[in-house]
């Protein structure tokens, strides 16, 4: 009885984990459409405010750099979270690198 309830929460804790993953590249698909549409409006509406036909592309430039700094930032959280996870490196060894402090290089353990 007590084997069920715990595949339970394991089960729960995986879908979570994997809901949470699909959220952040969803998150990071859409990212940069959309804030190179939100640029593009910003700048057809100051067009037409300022009677000017050139600024909706200076938006969408904008747009552009906006959405490539936001996934940058994205990215480097994702990163920062990954280091944390015990047993988890970013070299994919299964966490079996260690650095050395004296001369800055990653060295491989034995495996």
């Amino acid at each position: 009885m007590e084997d069920r309830e715990q595949n339970k929460q394991k089960t729960g804790r995986e879908l979570r984990q994997t809901l949470l993953k699909a959220d952040r590249m969803l998150e990071m698909a859409l990212m940069l459409p959309v804030s190179v549409v939100v640029g593009w409006l910003i700048g057809v509406g100051l067009d037409r405010w300022l009677h000017q036909h050139w600024i909706y592309m200076a938006g969408i430039f904008v747009g552009i750099g906006a959405g490539f700094v936001q996934i940058f930032r994205l990215m480097g959280a994702l990163e920062g979270e990954v280091k944390a996870q015990p047993g988890a490196s970013a070299d994919g060894d299964g966490g079996r690198s260690q650095a050395s402090a004296a001369d800055g290089r990653i060295q491989k353990e034995p495996k």
